[in-house]
């Protein structure tokens, strides 16, 4: 081989150890990346369970409420179906 073809291959092994750096490092950061998505992803579950939970517990407690209004309604109506009219019936 003569000098010439040592120092081209000399640069394109250098060139080749500069790029496997490069890809290395850059796997390394796109590791790193991922660790933190995975947890923002679990942050973001946990806070999805949690808002679940919250409106379960939410729609329980407006469930309750709505069954005794209408409790308090039928109570009502069956008031005024024994006391016939009231006072605004009587004005006229």
């Amino acid at each position: 081989m003569e000098h010439a073809e040592v120092l081209q291959l000399e640069e394109k092994i250098s060139g080749l150890l500069e790029y496997c750096r490069k890809v290395t490092e850059e796997c390394r950061q796109l590791k790193t990346a991922i660790q933190e998505k995975n947890r923002q992803i679990s942050e973001l579950e946990e806070e999805v369970a949690r808002l679940n939970q919250d409106r379960s517990e939410v729609r329980g407690r407006i469930e309750s409420i709505v069954s005794r209004i209408d409790e308090l309604n039928v109570q009502l109506e069956a008031g005024e179906a024994d006391d016939g009219p009231g006072p605004v019936g009587n004005a006229i």
